[in-house]
């Protein structure tokens, strides 16, 4: 999905096994994760440069770019030398999202944290990631893990890319449903602390009948 500033105006349709390629290609090179504090502006630059090129190819590597510019046109400002400072704050300004303690995790001290997000005009509009069995986006509950005053940082990350991908993900899902009938994706589920590359996707059909989709790295298992 187009989640962030600038977004739908430089994604273009790229085939599943090279988008996925391209984008890991990318995390070994990527600051997300470093603070910026300690990385020079000339590289931060050259790195800009680099995301800008593969912008220009179509590519959009998560929320990188944007962070980084970001944290150059406000002078460097701490409070956004994290990546996951700039994913909440894209969060609550450019989607508008206003996230609610929903509850705990069965017996963790894991809080929940719960929002709606309005998918109007954020859909990827690429036909060639239809999944048939499924029917159009439409609003979305998130869930996200954290403790009692905040998201977990890693876990905003993930939904970040998650919600970023979540059209190449739902393509890939080889679901044939019973009767013909098509399943709606419901929800986006990411508060596993244990391995926050685990998130589950939840649909339900035209019966009801309500359900999760468990994907890693781009696989969903339903179990």
């Amino acid at each position: 999905m187009n989640i962030q500033p600038n977004s739908s105006a430089l994604r273009q349709y790229i085939p599943p096994e090279k988008y996925f390629q391209m984008q890991e290609a990318q995390r070994s090179r990527s600051y997300i994760g470093l603070p910026l504090n300690f990385i020079n502006e000339e590289n931060i630059k050259s790195r800009i440069a680099a995301l800008e090129a593969l912008e220009i190819e179509g590519f959009v590597y998560v929320g990188e770019k944007n962070w980084l510019q970001f944290y150059l046109d406000n002078n460097r400002s701490f409070d956004f030398e994290n990546y996951h400072d700039w994913v909440l704050f894209n969060f609550e300004n450019f989607l508008q999202l206003d996230f609610e303690v929903s509850g705990g995790l069965g017996g963790s001290d894991q809080t929940i944290w719960q929002t709606e997000l309005n998918t109007e005009g954020l859909v990827l509009p690429f036909s060639q990631l239809q999944n048939l069995a499924f029917l159009a986006l439409d609003d979305l509950e998130i869930l996200i893990g954290g403790d009692a005053e905040a998201l977990h940082p890693a876990l905003a990350i993930k939904a970040f890319e998650f919600l970023h991908n979540l059209e190449y993900a739902i393509f890939d899902i080889p679901y044939q449903p019973s009767g013909g009938g098509q399943v709606s994706a419901t929800g986006v589920d990411v508060s596993n602390q244990t391995d926050p590359c685990r998130w589950e996707l939840n649909v339900i059909s035209g019966y009801g009948s309500e359900w999760d989709f468990t994907i890693v790295n781009g696989v969903a298992f339903r179990y």
